[in-house]
Order: C-alpha cells, then sequence, then structure tokens
C-alpha cells in the first residue's frame, strides 16, 4: 500500500470524505507540506492555516511567503496569523516552545470549531514523531496513558500520517517534486525533542536496527491494553466514587491500597493533576480533616475530609455581598435566591423547615446585607440565649469545606440574623408579642 492510499484508508476511518470541511496546520515543511499535496489529489478541499510565531526573524517570513506562494499556485484558501510567542511567553511566564503551542492551537480551535461539529484540524504528525513521544513519555514518567503516544484522532483534531514514515514522506515529495521549506531550529539540540531525534534515536538504531517498526508494534499493542485499562478504572470508580452533583467523594482508605495506584492515577490526572501529585496525595491521606491538594492547572482540588476525599471544582465566583431592602420580595445569589414575603396571619406551629426563617421585623433594621460567612461571626443559635462562633457552629454539624464555603449569612446592623440553611438567631425569633413577622424562604 503505498502512501497516497494509506492515508486515504486513514482518512475514510476517521469518518472523512472530500464531502467534509477540513482545516490543515501548514508550516511549509516537508511534512505538511506533503500532507497538503496528499489532500490535494484525493479531493479534499482544505483551508490552510499558517501561524507566524516571529521567532527565526527573516525565515520566519519566509516561511510564511512560502506557503503563501504555494496556495496560489495550488488554489487553496489560507488563513495566516502573525504573533509574537515570545512576548507573550515572557508575558505569562512560558516556555517559548508552550507559548508556540498554545498560541498556535488556541487560533486552530477558534478557525474550526465556529465551521461546524463535523469540521476537523489535520496535522502532519508521522510515525516517528508518535515513536519520539512515546520515548518521551515514558522517560518522564507519565504512566500508561502517555505510552499510548500520540492520538489519531482528539477531539477536533485528526492526525492521518502517524502511520507513515519519514522515509516515505521524503520519498513522496520526491517523486511529486515538491518544493518546501527547512526550518533551522529543527537542528537546534537545546530542545529536547530535537536532541532525541538527532542523538539518541541515531544510537537506538544502530544498537536495534528494527526500534522504528518495534516503537510502533509497542504503540499499537500500548493503545489496546490502554482501553482494556480505562474500562476496569471507569468501571471501579463508577462503583466507589460517590458523585453529588459536582462534587465526588471517596474513601481514602479505599483509594489508597497499594493495588488502587492505577485508579489514583487515572482520577487524578482525568481532573487537571499531575503525576508528581499522586505521592502529594499520599501525603494528604494521612493528614487532618480540613487540608487539600490543589490541581496544576488550578481549576480543581481535593479536601480531606474526615475519612474520606472530597474533590469539588475551584469555587471561582465573586459572591460578592449585596443588599436587600425593606420592599424587596426577591434577591438572587450564587447560592440560589431568597423569596420574601410579610406573614399577614400568623400560623401556628411556625415552619421548621430550615430552608424558612420567620423573623420579628421589629428586631431588624433594613436594608438586610447578605453575605458569605466569614471566620470571626458569631450569632446566638435558636434556643440558646448565648452566642457562639459560627466556626464551631458549623464544625459541630460536621460540614466539609466545600459545605462549610456555600455557608451564607443574612445580617442586619452588624448582626447575623440567620445562618442560611441552617439556624435563625435566638434574638430575632418570633414571639408572642411579635407585631410584624417576615417569612423568607431560601430556594435552591
Amino acid at each position: 500500500m503505498n502512501i497516497r492510499q494509506t492515508v486515504e484508508k486513514t482518512m475514510r476511518s476517521f469518518g472523512l470524505s472530500p464531502a467534509t470541511r477540513v482545516f490543515l496546520a501548514i508550516s511549509g515543511g516537508i511534512d505538511s507540506v506533503v500532507l497538503a499535496h496528499l489532500l490535494r489529489v484525493s479531493g479534499y478541499q482544505a483551508i490552510w492555516l499558517h501561524m507566524n510565531f516571529q521567532l527565526r526573524g527573516e525565515e520566519s517570513h519566509r516561511d510564511q511567503q512560502f506557503v503563501e506562494q504555494l496556495a496560489k499556485k495550488w488554489d487553496q484558501t489560507l488563513h495566516t496569523l502573525s504573533v509574537n510567542a515570545k512576548a507573550f511567553a515572557e508575558e505569562n511566564k512560558l516556555s517559548t516552545q508552550e507559548a508556540a503551542r498554545t498560541l498556535r492551537y488556541n487560533w486552530f480551535a477558534a478557525e474550526v470549531k465556529p465551521a461546524g461539529k463535523q469540521a476537523v484540524l489535520l496535522t502532519a504528525h508521522h510515525a516517528e514523531d508518535n515513536a519520539e513521544t512515546l520515548l518521551m513519555n515514558f522517560l518522564r514518567g507519565t504512566g500508561l496513558r502517555g505510552l499510548t503516544a500520540i492520538p489519531a484522532v482528539n477531539d477536533y483534531i485528526c492526525r492521518p500520517l502517524l502511520h507513515v514514515s519519514r522515509s516515505q514522506i521524503m520519498d513522496y515529495a520526491r517523486e511529486n517534486e515538491l518544493d518546501f521549506v527547512e526550518d533551522s531550529s529543527n537542528r537546534n539540540t537545546d530542545y529536547t525533542r530535537n536532541r532525541l531525534r538527532l542523538e539518541l534515536m541515531p544510537i537506538l538504531r544502530d544498537l536495534y536496527p528494527q526500534v522504528d517498526a518495534n516503537l510502533k508494534h509497542n504503540i499499537d499493542r500500548f493503545q489496546s491494553a490502554y482501553a482494556l485499562y480505562q474500562q476496569a478504572a471507569r468501571r471501579w470508580m463508577k462503583k466507589h466514587i460517590v458523585v453529588k452533583g459536582a462534587e465526588q467523594q471517596v474513601s481514602c482508605a479505599l483509594l489508597l491500597q497499594p493495588e488502587n495506584r492505577a485508579i489514583v492515577h487515572e482520577w487524578l490526572v482525568g481532573h487537571g493533576f499531575t503525576e508528581k501529585q499522586e505521592d502529594e496525595l499520599l501525603r494528604l491521606g494521612e493528614s487532618q480533616s480540613g487540608h487539600f491538594l490543589v490541581s496544576a492547572d488550578g481549576k480543581y482540588r481535593i479536601i480531606k475530609h474526615r475519612n474520606h476525599f472530597l474533590l469539588t471544582a475551584v469555587q471561582t465566583d465573586s459572591r460578592s455581598p449585596q443588599w436587600i431592602g425593606a420592599e424587596d420580595s426577591v434577591s438572587v445569589f450564587s447560592g440560589g435566591r431568597l423569596e420574601i414575603k410579610p406573614l399577614l396571619t400568623l400560623t401556628e406551629p411556625l415552619p421548621c423547615d430550615p430552608r424558612t426563617a420567620c423573623l420579628d421585623v421589629g428586631e431588624l433594621d433594613f436594608p438586610l446585607l447578605l453575605r458569605p460567612w466569614q471566620p470571626g461571626d458569631y450569632f446566638y443559635p435558636l434556643g440558646l440565649n448565648k452566642k457562639k462562633k459560627l466556626a464551631r457552629f458549623l464544625i459541630d454539624l460536621k460540614l466539609s469545606t466545600p459545605q462549610k464555603e456555600r455557608v451564607w449569612v443574612l445580617e442586619s446592623g452588624n448582626r447575623i440574623v440567620w445562618v442560611i440553611g441552617y439556624r435563625i438567631d435566638h434574638r430575632f425569633r418570633v414571639r408572642a408579642q411579635s407585631r410584624e413577622v417576615v417569612q423568607i424562604d431560601w430556594v435552591v
């Protein structure tokens, strides 16, 4: 099977046809030019995307001009974008490679996703790229997931050359007399991948002449094994991890059993934690209740709560306090809404639902302040004619850290009226002599 047949078969396996809306990431190098030519002769009308990172001076502009001329010659639609990758890297404290990758894929997503759910981006990663990725992931210790190397399909991105070798690409370019440009930075061994490609791989090929084929076969085997492994991990997590809305809960002792180390890995990396944080989770299991671990991307955290781990999203809303006037009937906040109404007729007994507060209007000073609770807050819980720190009150209720963070209070004249959803203040209770009563319902 020649390279064109291989690529056409791979495209069909992706569910793609010449009628599909496809975009092509094209640098002007041999790999992307060969893929562009293969798409063209196979009947695909790809939209080319070229990003100029301004990292190599005139050479970067040369690459853009080459792609522009080739697009005109082959009658291809081309979108280009010029960015200052170095300035972006410095501003965001990233390596140049990380910055370029972030800029590139953010732009790709902005171009491709608005084109519809069926639109895809094609990249020219080939078999050697895949083998290098496997070795780099193995040496970095990225786990079984990393041994599956580059996915052929990942969200909107497809890679039809993963089963095509570099030598096949070079032969195709020569046979079809294709022009291309060479990136001088590909010879710079300051980059890890270049050093592996230029220095380590030649040694491995000398020691093991079949190393490229062996790595390819290993990737296929690892991908099959990983699929089975994922199925088993999902069954375990479905059985033992309790999901309550956006929160997950699992027994510390169960999760941290030695045989479940693979489950720990899958659970963590699935929520933005890194492999290095696995040992931190083991230490968290031995720590006191309330300690927590934040994911590397800052989006999730795992909290130790008694004998369990709680996984929750990091709170991102501003939780701004707001005022409630005497005439207001509804107040909406991040925890739900408060519905406020006067009681024209006092019923006996009063509602005992903690989500409802019946208060003596004569004791209230409007406007009322609705705010998250704070350390140092205290109130007089209903039934107790003495003050109690709110922090101790919440501990006595055995609330987890995420539950505590969702607690709001209603305040009147610097005095807490109601710990919303839990208890009103004894000083604002309805008494026999109360002349006006207001009922406030908390609706989630």
